[in-house]
């Protein structure tokens, strides 16, 4: 008992006399170009009203998006809605497009 004691005071002095850390750098934003999530929300919604399963039209669009290096991007599709969203990473904003199906 007495050395699982001492192991934990040195552990707990060695933690409380190191400097913080530093905060991790922010990971450099990718450019996100809405042209190519407007391109996968175009290709989305002919594909879908012209009948093809909803998933078939995600792997059509998540396959466009990564295509068009869409960093870390996000596809949601219903029968009624489609969804696409690329994180650029940082503290950049997330940019998102979105159609309805009629």
């Amino acid at each position: 008992m007495a050395r699982a004691t001492e192991r934990l005071r040195r552990t707990w002095q060695a933690l409380m006399d190191s400097s913080p850390p530093e905060p991790p750098e922010d990971e450099p934003s990718e450019i996100v170009d809405p042209r190519a999530i407007d391109l996968v929300l175009r290709v989305g919604e002919l594909l879908l009203a012209s009948g093809q399963s909803t998933e078939r039209v995600n792997e059509a669009m998540l396959g466009l998006a990564v295509a068009y290096e869409l960093p870390r991007v996000e596809v949601q599709v219903t029968f009624t809605s489609l969804l696409v969203s690329a994180h650029p990473g940082g503290s950049a904003l997330p940019v998102t497009g979105s159609r309805a199906i009629r």
